[in-house]
């Protein structure tokens, strides 16, 4: 005896949810590295401050600003961790320049997202404060 058909899906159907399902996922991903790299470029730019905030108050105290970040130089009394890139290679890194003989500083650091506000580089932007 012949047993009566059972709904089913297709192997079309089932083709397509997984097709779909795909398609939402690569663009969940997406957003997702979107996300951590706009992170870590905020934590650059909040980096940046605090390194700025601290140089500063050294030189309010010694008259000068230092010729290097070094953790040495600032952390004894200025800021403590010294911060780091959230990456730290040799592509992101913090860059300092004191110039102006000592009367000034730039502090720099490369990003990973195109903002537009800041110097467009190749992969990213780089974002710098001064203090001249």
């Amino acid at each position: 005896m012949w047993k009566k058909k059972q709904p089913a899906f297709t192997l079309i159907e089932v083709l397509v949810t997984i097709a779909i399902i795909g398609i939402l996922s690569a663009l969940g991903v997406n957003s997702y590295l979107r996300a951590l790299k706009n992170g870590r470029d905020g934590r650059r730019k909040a980096d940046l401050a605090q390194i700025a905030q601290a140089l500063v108050t050294y030189r309010y105290e010694k008259g000068t600003y230092p010729s290097s970040i070094a953790t040495s130089v600032l952390t004894s009394d200025y800021i403590n961790p010294m911060p780091v890139d959230p990456i730290n290679n040799a592509t992101y890194r913090y860059s300092y320049t004191r110039t102006n003989s000592g009367k000034g500083f730039q502090i720099c650091a490369r990003l990973e997202t195109n903002t537009g506000n800041a110097t467009t580089t190749n992969s990213g932007d780089t974002q710098c404060l001064f203090n001249p």
